[in-house]
């Protein structure tokens, strides 16, 4: 994107558009967000090619070398989260997948919506050429997003985080021990975002331990039911505003000490991310950003942010007073 939408009016003054109301959009201002005249492109990747999309976002140009801007952040649906760990070497950092709460499968394909430019290869985002079955919708980029801005009024802005840094998270730990990792990038940067003060796990459905969170980071440290199903399976973290959700795979073991002991600990690394600071059958159904796209069987929507350092959302920031 090019540029941040700002509530104009509560920023700079009552005089800063004339005859701009407290709350109302120009279409200036909307067009300034997003001037490219991309069309609307859609395009079949593979699990697998989508992970190696995102660990595209960690810069390099076709002869390998790190370009001026070392990482472009994408947007992605809002049924689309990942991890990654920033420690990892580069192309293995994105630790984890989760479309519609289920893990990524890299052997499934999955429909994705996107710009022209980014299909094309645009960006160093080169998985996207891997991609078949592509189409030019013909449909505009700035045009779906005023069409979107109108239909969806009055917007307004989410919070929750696609993206968090997760390390030292154990691949493996037995039923019963304790294990403990470092979460960060909780919390967008956009103006207003609420400060989240609270994270909370749950494993297979059942709260399993709640950790404070500070500057949009938590040490969480807790202990595997005794009881807990060998088997893979995931931690859900969620924090208790901006309803951002954290999936972070987990294979648990049997029990090896006597019941009650509790002793061991889970040892490992995640596969997989990092950013700059599954199973799912047949093709998998994502929803578009920020609403419906005007094509209906879009099913991932990406598009990249231009000024490296910011997270891209679709939606209207409003100053909170």
């Amino acid at each position: 994107l090019r540029a941040d939408l700002w509530d104009t009016q509560a920023e700079f003054g009552p005089t800063a558009v004339p005859g701009l109301k407290d709350g109302e959009i120009s279409f200036s201002q909307a067009n300034a967000v997003l001037p490219f005249s991309n069309t609307l492109a859609l395009v079949t990747l593979t699990g697998a090619q989508f992970e190696t999309l995102l660990e595209q976002q960690w810069q390099r140009d076709d002869t390998g070398a790190v370009p001026s801007r070392p990482y472009l952040q994408l947007g992605l649906s809002e049924n689309v989260t990942y991890t990654y760990d920033p420690t990892l070497p580069e192309g293995s950092r994105i630790t984890s997948v989760t479309i519609d709460g289920v893990p990524l499968d890299p052997a499934a394909p999955y429909r994705i919506g996107t710009l022209s430019f980014l299909a094309a290869g645009g960006d160093n985002f080169r998985a996207f050429t891997q991609g078949t079955d592509y189409v030019d919708t013909g449909l505009l980029d700035y045009e779906a997003w005023i069409d979107y801005l109108a239909d969806a009024s009055p917007v307004q802005a989410r919070f929750a985080k696609h993206a968090v840094s997760v390390t030292g998270a154990p691949a493996q730990a037995a039923a019963g021990t304790s294990i403990s990792f470092e979460v960060s990038g909780l919390e967008l940067t956009s103006q207003g975002t609420p400060q989240a003060t609270t994270l909370t796990t749950q494993l297979n459905g059942e709260e399993i331990g709640s950790t404070p969170v500070a500057d949009g980071g938590a040490t969480v440290s807790l202990t595997l039911p005794a009881d807990a199903t060998p088997g893979a399976t995931a931690l859900r973290l969620e924090t208790d505003v901006a309803g951002t959700v954290v999936t972070v795979p987990l294979e648990i073991t049997a029990r090896t000490d006597a019941p009650g002991t509790g002793t061991g600990t889970g040892s490992g690394t995640p596969s997989g991310s990092g950013a700059p600071s599954g199973s799912a059958s047949g093709a998998s159904t994502i929803a578009s950003t920020g609403g419906t796209f005007p094509v209906g069987f879009v099913t991932v929507a990406v598009l990249a942010v231009i000024a490296a350092g910011v997270l891209m959302t679709l939606r209207h920031r409003r100053r909170e007073s």
